[in-house]
């Protein structure tokens, strides 16, 4: 199981509020996440969130470079499992911090950049549970939230096989 995130820009992304640097994008949903200080995505870039710790974990690297053959950026471990049924998941970023005096002082908001309900019934395609197939965004640039915009494909994380135009995954 693995989470991708691609950056669509020509300039690196921060996964953190550069104004407030000790304040991580995250994910929240069936996992969670904090991104570590100083992440980010480079330019054009993917990134492979895996439910192990890349950095320390050199048998489950080296396993998931094997069966996948990324040389995407892979970070980790997150917390919890989703569910092959339905599940939700969330990518947020911190807001400004609260700087008023009073009971909020200090308190980081974040705001929901993209959001995926997902289940394995239509409209979202079913044969992503169980099947070995991952669900894939076709348009990067559109919602995530919009099941017309997934299809079930074999994993190929750290690939641009189904960005916006090849609505077949043929590459």
């Amino acid at each position: 199981e693995f989470v991708e995130l691609r950056n669509v820009t020509g300039a690196s992304v921060p996964l953190f509020d550069p104004a407030n640097p000790a304040n991580p994008w995250r994910l929240r949903g069936g996992i969670e996440f904090d991104f570590p200080p100083g992440a980010n995505i480079p330019p054009g870039g993917y990134l492979v969130l895996v439910s192990f710790d890349p950095r320390s974990d050199f048998a489950a690297s080296a396993a998931f470079q094997s069966a996948y053959g990324t040389d995407a950026i892979l970070s980790g471990p997150y917390k919890g499992k989703l569910k092959d049924s339905s599940d939700s998941i969330e990518l947020q970023n911190p807001d400004a911090p609260q700087t008023l005096p009073g009971p909020d002082f200090g308190l980081v908001p974040y705001i929901v950049l993209d959001q995926v309900d997902y289940a394995n019934a239509p409209p979202w395609p079913s044969s992503g549970n169980g099947t070995g197939q991952s669900i894939q965004k076709l348009d990067f640039l559109l919602y995530g939230n919009d099941p017309m915009n997934w299809i079930a494909a074999a994993p190929n994380p750290g690939s641009a096989a189904t960005a916006a135009g090849d609505k077949d995954n043929d590459g």
